[in-house]
């Protein structure tokens, strides 16, 4: 089915301008609006979403299904292997990742899953570069359901949010907005590759990196230092309850990332849901205002901060113990009226017979009876003339017993 639309409304309700469009030509950014305003009115307020696309001599070629099509595929299917792998696998890889395909790829997918695809004939012929590609790529994940296998994400959540008055709570998610925000503008002025994302919870917000490159988990913990840093200066200045108490939470982890509808198009803002999300939430219900935790995972980081990095896998005590020299990224950035001269993160734990520190591994049984796992960390940013940042609680700050039952779910410490 081929998709035209009249050139004199390209730029009809055009409000959304994307990263780097600005650097392409007049009629390559032109290009880009048609495309986008095409696949608008394909997605329908959310009736479809957009699997794949590939480029075609005049457009290009989208895979479109309905919104309820790939849950019904997995269901319908499961069990079966569809082009030598499980139905469901072959649905997760349609969502994952790059959505770019070879024009036989998207054939071969059209035909596995039965569904037509959508020509769309562009107004001038389109000069295919990294920019043009990548734009492309982010119209259509914006019109798309989206699986992330992997990715850092953080939970700040507001301690006694549910017992401010109404003013106070505006006050205080201002206010943590804010510290988001000034904290992104600090990393993007040390040209640190972040593109922080968030999405409220009511009483908080979940924070993570879009950034894709082998950096963005290390960046985003950079972030949870700068954002907690400015929200204890706030605390230290501010009178009366207008600056939030803050309890946060990090884990890496997967996750579904979406657009819901906003107006006539998807909304700027992103949601978020997953296994990352649900540990979050089950881990930071036991956590004390003013505590920091660190999920247990593995995952791979990089071994420095410089281009010629790469990949190890690490646990969360790994990372911890290499976090330090990515924290030295911070040094001199200006922390209200001063600026930072030293770093310090650290897992707490108790002291050994032999020596040394063991880790507190804190384990969270939910009320499904699922456990999760996660570490206390406590964080110092030292700065040149000014009192040092004192961020998380030790272990003789946290009121907990060997064990604590709850109907909802039970808390302890275990060494080891």
């Amino acid at each position: 089915m081929n998709v035209e639309l009249d050139s004199r409304h390209l730029l009809e309700n055009w409000h959304q301008d994307f990263d780097g469009l600005s650097s392409l030509s007049k009629q390559q950014q032109d290009n880009i609006r048609y495309l986008e305003k095409c696949i608008n009115r394909r997605w329908g307020f959310g009736q479809n979403i957009v699997l794949s696309w590939c480029s075609v001599p005049g457009g290009v070629k989208l895979l479109l299904v309905p919104h309820y099509f790939l849950g019904n595929y997995s269901a319908h299917k499961s069990g079966e292997i569809i082009s030598d792998r499980p139905a469901d696998e072959m649905v997760m890889t349609l969502i994952s990742g790059k959505r770019e395909m070879s024009l036989a790829q998207l054939m071969h997918y059209s035909a596995l899953l039965s569904m037509e695809t959508t020509d769309i004939k562009l107004p001038a012929p389109m000069e295919y570069n990294p920019t043009s590609r990548s734009l492309i790529e982010e119209i259509v994940r914006r019109y798309s359901v989206n699986y992330v296998p992997s990715r850092a994400v953080i939970l700040f959540d507001i301690a006694g949010f549910v017992l401010l008055e109404p003013f106070e709570q505006m006050s205080q998610l201002n206010s943590l907005a804010y510290s988001l925000n000034s904290a992104h503008k600090k990393l993007q002025k040390r040209n640190i590759n972040i593109k922080f994302a968030r999405s409220t919870t009511g009483d908080g917000f979940y924070v993570w990196n879009r950034s894709e490159d082998i950096f963005a988990n290390i960046n985003l913990f950079q972030f949870l230092h700068l954002v907690l840093a400015d929200n204890a200066i706030s605390l230290s200045k501010s009178k009366g309850r207008v600056t939030p108490k803050i309890r946060a939470a990090y884990q890496i982890g997967s996750h579904y990332e979406f657009y819901q509808a906003e107006g006539i198009r998807p909304s700027y803002y992103s949601y978020i849901v997953g296994d990352v999300t649900i540990q979050l939430a089950r881990m930071l219900e036991h956590v004390q205002p003013g505590q920091i935790i660190i999920g247990h995972f593995k995952d791979q980081f990089p071994t420095s901060c410089s281009e010629n990095a790469y990949l190890v896998e690490s646990d969360t005590i790994g990372f911890i113990s290499r976090a330090e020299k990515y924290l030295n990224q911070l040094k001199g950035m200006q922390l209200s009226e001063d600026k930072i001269s030293a770093l310090k993160c650290y897992l707490t734990g108790e002291q050994s017979p032999a020596g040394g520190l063991r880790k507190s591994r804190i384990k969270f049984v939910d009320k499904h009876q699922r456990s999760h796992y996660a570490y206390n960390i406590r964080m110092h940013i030292y700065r040149h003339n000014s009192a040092t940042i004192f961020l998380g609680l030790e272990d003789n700050e946290i009121p907990t017993t060997d064990k604590v039952y709850t109907r909802e779910a039970s808390l302890y410490y275990a060494y080891y």
